[in-house]
């Protein structure tokens, strides 16, 4: 197991160096370069530095749901997710290297972490999680497809298309998709199951991390409180369908996130 949560001033393991990286972003003082293959991949990278794409999603904001936290919280942009997403992978994937089988296909997890934001630099808005349908998913996907069409060729959008499927394979695929989308995540959950999975993780577990940086940097204890109640349950029960998530996901990583639903008095 990995101890997340260390002996010493309760102290979490990846989010300082997370939160290091997620300030970084806001500078834009990053490189794709820093996730190895995946972030050199011709196709990825065409369609992540696409200038519309980077522009959009630093302009798009996130969290703006919570309307009474507005002023207090920190902002977080597209673009700061899915790098510290991205990053946050790359950490707990090179952790748990060799304890997970069969091996992780790191590589196509982190692509998809890469460019699974990109219609939100395209324009459309950012819808919370809690609130988010399949026809949303349907609406950013067709987007995406339109989008990679103008200047990838057809066998590149095929692979990106595929990759950028991944993240929306967790659940069953509804008959909503078009026929062409359901060909690819069922062979996605075929072949990756264990990909879908850890994404789905570790994007959950990055919901919290940014939820305890507004409350260690910024002292605002309200968001982390609504996350923990959230993302918690959620966790718990990623861990029981792939129970290798319990090497980062362990007892006292739990209850430490758990604690901030039911602060001590």
């Amino acid at each position: 197991m990995i101890n997340i949560i260390a002996k010493k001033n309760g102290r979490i393991y990846f989010w300082e160096e997370w939160a290091l990286f997620w300030e970084k972003v806001q500078h834009h003082q990053y490189s794709l370069k820093d996730f190895g293959k995946a972030g050199k991949h011709p196709s990825v990278v065409k369609v992540f530095y696409h200038g519309r794409v980077l522009k959009g999603l630093t302009k798009t904001i996130r969290y703006k749901s919570h309307a009474s936290l507005a002023l207090k919280i920190y902002p977080q942009s597209s673009l700061n997710h899915v790098i510290g997403l991205t990053f946050l992978a790359n950490e707990i994937l090179a952790k748990v290297k060799g304890n997970l089988k069969p091996a992780m296909d790191k590589e196509l997890l982190l692509k998809a972490m890469i460019i699974h934001n990109v219609p939100k630099g395209l324009g459309l808005r950012d819808v919370p999680y809690k609130k988010k349908s399949v026809e949303h998913d349907i609406e950013e996907y067709r987007a995406f497809k339109k989008f990679i069409a103008e200047f990838l060729t057809p066998a590149e959008a095929k692979e990106v298309e595929k990759i950028y499927l991944l993240q929306f394979c967790y659940r069953d695929i509804s008959q909503d998709w078009p026929v062409k989308a359901r060909l690819m995540m069922a062979e996605l959950r075929s072949q990756h199951w264990q990909e879908i999975v850890w994404f789905r993780f570790i994007e959950h577990l990055d919901y919290l991390f940014y939820g305890v940086q507004q409350s260690v940097h910024y002292k605002v204890k309200e968001l982390i409180a609504k996350m923990a109640k959230e993302q918690v349950p959620i966790i718990d029960d990623l861990k029981k369908v792939e129970p290798n998530i319990g090497l980062i996901w362990t007892p006292a990583a739990r209850q430490y996130f758990y604690s901030f639903i039911e602060p001590k008095n």
